[in-house]
């Protein structure tokens, strides 16, 4: 699947990242606005985690959503967030961003880890791409702009009477070739199966 992130402002960002955490089982989401968040806080939310069968804790979550169109965050701007957040006393804290941390950077949050009592987790495009998937129904018809960037169907002949497609809507159809007469009948044929992948939506775990 391939995303468009320029679709989103920096704003719609955010509150596609609150509905991806209501359909992981995230409660009490607030969005603390645009403009930056307040003092690292983009999103605050709740879950349950439980440690034993009689032992459930109620965690406090911050999370920064991060819409990086070109290079990902550095050491420099991840340290002022984590500092941000730990004015608020979380139990965990969310970095999302829309590509992909550098090694480096990842070696230096694992040693960050140690001077922040609230664990860290990042989420990297991968991560939002695999949670596309495993919520297309309900996020979709909110977010069309995500499952629909650019072309939705890439229709092209594969040589004489065989026509293949790539559809943005799913992660992963496998190759899919149709033999027919015309390029008529190949696009009524396409239109079909992705009506039939869209009502058994087989990518939803």
């Amino acid at each position: 699947m391939r995303v468009n992130w320029s679709n989103f402002t920096p704003s719609n960002f955010e509150n596609f990242c609150a509905a991806i955490l209501e359909e992981s089982g995230f409660k009490n989401i607030v969005w603390h606005g645009a403009g930056g968040g307040d003092r690292g806080r983009d999103l605050t939310a709740s879950k349950q985690v439980a440690h034993l069968s009689s032992l459930i804790e109620n965690a406090r979550w911050i999370v920064q959503c991060r819409r990086y169109l070109a290079k990902p965050p550095t050491k420099s701007e991840i340290h002022d967030w984590l500092v941000a957040c730990n004015e608020h006393k979380p139990d965990y804290c969310l970095l999302i961003v829309t590509n992909t941390l550098t090694s480096d950077t990842k070696d230096w949050l694992s040693q960050e880890q140690a001077q922040f009592k609230f664990k860290i987790f990042v989420w990297e495009e991968r991560d939002i791409l695999r949670e596309l998937a495993r919520h297309r129904r309900a996020l979709a018809p909110r977010f069309a702009e995500v499952y629909w960037a650019g072309s939705p169907v890439e229709f092209y002949q594969v040589k004489q009477g065989e026509y293949s497609f790539f559809c943005n809507e799913f992660e992963e159809v496998g190759f899919v070739t149709f033999n027919c007469y015309s390029e008529a009948e190949a696009r009524e044929k396409i239109g079909d199966f992705i009506d039939f992948l869209r009502a058994n939506d087989p990518f939803v775990e």
